[in-house]
């Protein structure tokens, strides 16, 4: 047999692939320069830096965000792995089209097809990018050729992205409609238990299931005495939703006098809620107390015991009792509804609640089906001097 010409390759041969680039300084390079960057952030916010502390952390998620697209070692590892999974779809929808419509091909070119499935798969098993490439190409073109299912490729790239994020999109909402809620804090209404800029989850699933759209719930219960709780706006459903804590309930009688509460059963017998004195602080509008750079005001705090919640509220230094408005049912005490909630914020002097009846622009006493659940935990903290309040996160609610 003759030998082969001078620089010829046999057929069967494939140039080897080229070893991906040592990974180890792309990723210590990567590490370092994001603890670099998050670690700076933290110090300077920790310092009060606020605008040069999220420049660095900001800075610190747009290089994590970039860099491994674009060091080596990282970049050819991703970019295989792209292929990799691009190739292993192209199969998958070539082998569901010919299990639906290959009947109707002619024998030759369904023949053809998966010959090329079939050189597909030893590609990808072989995980030659050189081999891989030619394979996925050649399969594509007939495919697009022969078979309308799987459509043109950009249909298929937008079909490939809805099936994958899909799921996780589902997911999401259902999470949010069933189980879990995030909730930012607008106001100071419910300082010091809640301060401007609290981002909260919210348990939707604790007091029954709430079919979307609707108010009604399914396996429905009444919150427990002190519990926070998130709920429509009674009177105007569509706005903003109200966080304030749960004081009183059916048939009983509130009483509230220099901030303090009394609470009557429907037999007579009056007990007020336990309280005791923990000092004076000075705060500003969103309720930080240290490093004030705001107008403030001065307040006396309690701890006030609410069934089995133990929390800290306040009233204003010097106390001005509200004056109420000659209204039946607009003025203490209050008999509070079948039905309903009686609701207050922390904030005794500074909460618009269920002491506020609607025809003085508040919305009262709140009916159980309007609770869209239980604030549970403080998952971040931003606001204030601080720029982020690292003490608040994680923690959970009194």
């Amino acid at each position: 047999m003759a030998e082969a010409g001078k620089g010829a390759t046999a057929p069967s041969e494939r140039p080897a692939t080229p070893p991906l680039p040592p990974m180890g300084r792309s990723v210590a390079l990567l590490v370092a320069i994001a603890l670099v960057s998050l670690g700076t952030g933290s110090l300077l916010l920790s310092q009060y830096q606020v605008r040069p502390g999220w420049a660095a952390l900001a800075l610190g998620a747009a290089l994590l965000y970039w860099l491994p697209g674009k060091l080596p070692g990282l970049r050819e590892r991703r970019e295989r792995r792209e292929a990799l999974d691009g190739a292993r779809r192209l199969d998958e929808a070539v082998t569901k089209d010919l299990s639906r419509r290959g009947h109707r091909l002619p024998t030759e070119i369904r023949a053809r097809l998966q010959e090329a499935q079939t050189t597909l798969r030893a590609a990808i098993a072989s995980n030659q990018p050189a081999s891989l490439d030619e394979a996925t190409e050649a399969l594509d073109l007939l495919a697009d050729a022969h078979l309308s299912g799987t459509g043109p490729r950009p249909l298929r790239r937008i079909a490939s992205i809805v099936r994958q994020a899909g799921p996780a999109v589902l997911a999401a909402l259902l999470l949010r409609a069933f189980f879990y809620e995030a909730f930012r804090i607008p106001s100071g209404s419910m300082v010091p238990t809640l301060l401007v800029g609290d981002h909260l989850f919210v348990n939707k699933f604790v007091y029954g299931v709430r079919v979307p759209f609707t108010l009604t719930k399914l396996w429905a219960r009444f919150p427990e005495r002190g519990d926070v709780v998130v709920f429509n706006r009674p009177g105007d459903e569509s706005g903003d939703d109200v966080i304030k804590r749960v004081i009183g309930f059916p048939n009983e009688t509130i009483d509230v006098r220099d901030g303090k509460v009394t609470i009557c059963a429907p037999d007579g017998s009056c007990e007020p809620l336990e309280t005791r004195l923990q000092g004076r602080v000075k705060q500003d509008d969103n309720g930080d107390t240290h490093k004030i750079v705001r107008p403030h005001e001065t307040f006396d705090q309690y701890r006030e015991t609410v069934g089995e919640h133990v929390h800290v509220m306040q009233v204003r230094v010097p106390h001005q009792e509200l004056g109420w408005p000659p209204i039946e049912g607009c003025a203490p005490p209050w008999k509070v509804k079948p039905g309903h909630v009686f609701v207050m914020g922390d904030n005794r002097d500074n909460s618009q609640d269920s002491r506020f009846c609607r025809q003085v622009g508040g919305f009262g006493q709140v009916p159980v089906e309007h609770i869209k659940g239980r604030a549970d935990l403080i998952w971040l903290s931003l606001g204030g001097p601080y720029g982020l309040r690292f003490d608040r996160m994680f923690s959970r609610l009194p």
